[in-house]
Parts: structure tokens; sequence; C-alpha cells
């Protein structure tokens, strides 16, 4: 009765009788729920299918690596950004993108001595993304301020970081 939108209120209606149906037939509720969008619906079902697969996957490889790193004690925000760090020295391929040193996995885990940095400051773009980080020791971010790496570094160490990472 608090719906204004009469459609709104006819959808959720809707899902409701769905889930007491369910309910009454099989004697408990669902595991899952999915509400898709119509911009999602309209999709061809191969890319839906897709697009379930690729989070799944990603689903799997972030609970292998709570389990791998013994991440379950910590909050899932402390858990979310171990898998981030790792999954940024994955694709960095253990190297500090800033000083060519090495970072293991573990390490990267843990945070021990790293950080994960924008490389365009969150300030400037707004852009939280994995695209707009990457895994640094934390005594070569000091001084970075909010400025972008080309800014910070001189000429000859940006060069030789472009090279460092260019097989990436």
């Amino acid at each position: 009765p608090m719906l204004s939108n009469p459609v709104v209120r006819k959808a959720i209606h809707e899902v409701r009788r769905h889930i007491i149906a369910w309910w009454r037939k099989f004697g408990h509720t669902p595991d899952r729920i999915v509400i898709e969008y119509v911009r999602s619906a309209t999709q061809p079902e191969v890319v839906r299918n897709a697009a379930l697969a690729r989070n799944r996957k990603r689903e799997d490889i972030r609970k292998k690596m709570i389990q791998q790193f013994e991440l379950s004690v910590l909050s899932t925000t402390q858990q979310s950004r171990a898998v981030e760090r790792v999954l940024l020295c994955r694709q960095q391929k253990g190297v500090c993108a800033y000083t060519g040193q090495c970072i293991s996995e573990k390490a990267a885990a843990d945070g021990r001595d790293v950080v994960s940095d924008h490389i365009v400051p969150k300030s400037r773009s707004q852009d939280n993304g994995f695209n707009n980080k990457v895994l640094v020791k934390r005594e070569a971010n000091r001084g970075k301020s909010n400025r972008t790496v080309k800014e910070w570094m001189s000429a000859e160490q940006f060069a030789a970081m472009e090279q460092r990472l260019g097989h990436l």
C-alpha cells in the first residue's frame, strides 16, 4: 500500500506469489532467488549463461584464495582487500610496479609491506576499479601523494617502469 507505482506493486506481488507457490510445492523456501533486469532478460541465453559462468568462476577463485591464505578469520572488507592484492600480484607476475622487487602472493594476502595504489589518484578520477590499481611496496609508494605515476617519477624512472611492465 505504500508503493505509489502500480507496476512496481504488481511486480512485487507476482514475485511474492511465485515464492509462496514454490514453498507450498516443495515445503521450503528456495535456496536462491534471481531477479533479472529487463536489459539482461532481453539478452540471448548464451550471453546470460556466459556472464553467470564468469561470475561463478570469479567467486570460486575468491573462495580458493580465502582458503589458501586462511583469510576466513578476517572481516569481509579485509578479505576483499586481501583477495584484490593477490589478484594484482598475479596480474603483475609478482613484481612491484614501481621498483621491480618481488612480491609473494602470501605477502600480498597478508598486506605485509605492500599496498594497492591508484594509478590515477581516486580523488582526481573517482575510479576505484581494479584496472586503476597496481600492487606496490609500501616504501616505494611514499611521497606519491595526489599525483599520477608519470607526474611523480622522473622521466628515466617512468621509462624504466614502462619497460619493466611492458610484458604484462
